[in-house]
């Protein structure tokens, strides 16, 4: 499968969406087979390791005894260097841990007795498999080769590791080549399901606050499934757009994700001695010192991983500044709108007159219906019929304007038609110049705007036209003391 990263894990996205959407408990059961089947899967692996290396049965090869023992000359700078970007990459495995406290509501109850005792065992699994992995891949000599070549292949960490558990001088055969095959297939499925857990919580966040006003409403809307759509549809959209743009290449995705991780721990983490010493309370000075300690522990992670991840981690920063610049300015759009409608309650209800006009092309039956339909809602001397004509290279008329004035009496009888020259053959802007004129001009008026549509049988039939009224209608409504009203005029379909 190498060679078709992108591809994989642009499925492996478009799987978790769709699950998502389906609700939290189909996700949740189908969810629960690749981390029960890794677990029963790792820990055997390491058990078998673990025996080996007590009993004396595998031997670090000799260019790993070299390249390790070569290592440790290093001191000074270049030592602290590479204990950082260790420190940094190590610390990526301790993200998830916040996805339990965030979901304890989907906990069954007694809810927080249960996310306490899942958070128990996922630490002690953590803690486990962790420093199990670690120790063998060093007693093993197993090296992940770093490369940001999308070119060059690179096997995972864990696949070297099997291969030398499982086999002889890294070769695995037999049924022991079965049981590798399953752990790679079950790391790859516990890394898709890792993904969850952005689909499980960003939707949730998003709707907090779009709730609060600091992202658009559609966020905090449930679908049928009592979902919310949007925002894994988002997430979807956007993580695919990172996996394309970055080639799928975890060495830079990665310190993207625990920058954006560790950003969030600090904050939050900061946030809470603020909320202390202003709420105080029983005992405020020992839980403000803890989370005190916890936002000095993640900022100095948040910095190492700045200094030594700062190709993927430095474009978090930016991206988290602009996203608080954009989030604020939704809030004050949804303040002034608020303060809009709260003071039209208390604005004067008073009668306006109403001038209507009925955007006209030629004389069919869509545009009678609208011409009946403006009588209904006005007088005769309060309705108007517009037309745009497109005149000859001498300044005359059109023969289809001269054509539509004398059909109109016997059609539209007692509105007047009044066309509007366009000698460049535009049909939305003279429209709109006339309208926006006729309203400084009559400030006192509201001008109801009908426009006869056309309604197709079939979604294709729409295609066969140039969509002229949608583009008006788009305009218009940008218009203040502008109604557009469509009459729609319904066509047999082509096709049944």
């Amino acid at each position: 499968m190498a060679g078709h990263n992108v591809a994989l894990t642009l499925l492996a996205i478009a799987f978790i969406a769709i699950m998502n959407l389906r609700g939290i408990k189909e996700s949740g059961a189908l969810f629960a087979v690749p981390t029960f089947g890794f677990i029963a899967c790792i820990l055997p692996l390491l058990t078998i390791g673990m025996f080996r290396w007590a009993t004396g049965a595998e031997i670090t090869p000799t260019e790993v005894q070299a390249a390790t023992h070569q290592g440790t000359n290093m001191a000074g700078i270049a030592l602290v260097w590479v204990f950082m970007r260790a420190f940094s990459a190590g610390c990526t495995a301790l993200t998830g841990v916040e996805a339990i406290s965030n979901g304890v509501t989907a906990f069954r109850e007694p809810a927080a007795d249960n996310a306490a005792k899942t958070m128990t065992w996922m630490v002690g699994l953590l803690l486990t498999m962790f420093l199990g992995i670690t120790f063998l891949a060093n007693h093993y000599g197993v090296v992940y080769q770093h490369t940001l070549d999308p070119t060059v292949v690179q096997e995972p960490l864990l696949s070297q590791l099997a291969r030398q558990i499982l086999g002889h001088a890294g070769v695995v055969a037999g049924p022991a080549k079965v049981f590798y095959y399953t752990v790679q297939g079950f790391t790859f499925a516990i890394l898709v399901v890792a993904a969850n857990t952005a689909f499980t919580g960003f939707p949730l966040l998003a709707a907090l606050m779009a709730k609060d006003g600091y992202l658009p409403r559609q966020f905090s809307s449930q679908g049928d499934r009592l979902v919310f759509s949007n925002g894994i549809l988002i997430l979807t959209m956007v993580a695919g757009i990172l996996v394309w743009g970055f080639h799928a290449n975890t060495d830079i995705l990665l310190p993207l994700y625990a920058a954006g991780v560790f950003i969030g721990f600090t904050l939050s983490q900061a946030g809470m001695v603020r909320h202390w010493m202003k709420v105080r309370g029983h005992h405020w000075q020992g839980k403000a010192l803890v989370n005190g300690v916890g936002t000095i522990a993640t900022a100095i992670v948040l910095a190492d991983i700045l200094i030594t991840k700062y190709r993927g981690a430095g474009i978090v920063v930016i991206l988290v500044a602009l996203m608080v610049v954009l989030f604020y300015n939704i809030h004050r759009h949804y303040i002034r709108v608020r303060s809009k409608l709260a003071s039209s309650r208390t604005d004067m209800i008073y009668p306006h007159k109403n001038r209507v006009l009925v955007l006209v092309s030629g004389i069919h039956h869509g545009v009678v219906h609208a011409l009946s339909y403006a009588r209904s809602i006005a007088d005769y001397g309060e309705i108007e019929a517009i037309t745009v004509d497109f005149p000859d290279t001498q300044g005359r008329d059109s023969q289809a304007l001269e054509k539509l004035k004398s059909d109109w009496p016997s059609y539209c009888e007692g509105v007047p038609l009044r066309s509007i020259r366009s000698p460049y053959r535009k049909i939305v802007e003279p429209i709109l110049d006339e309208i926006d004129r006729m309203r400084r001009a009559e400030p006192e008026y509201i001008f109801t705007v009908i426009i006869p549509e056309f309604v197709t049988g079939h979604w294709w039939e729409n295609l066969l036209h140039n969509q002229t009224a949608l583009r008006i209608k788009t305009s218009l409504l940008s218009r203040s003391k502008v109604i557009v009203i469509s009459i729609p005029y319904h066509l047999d379909p082509i096709l049944d």
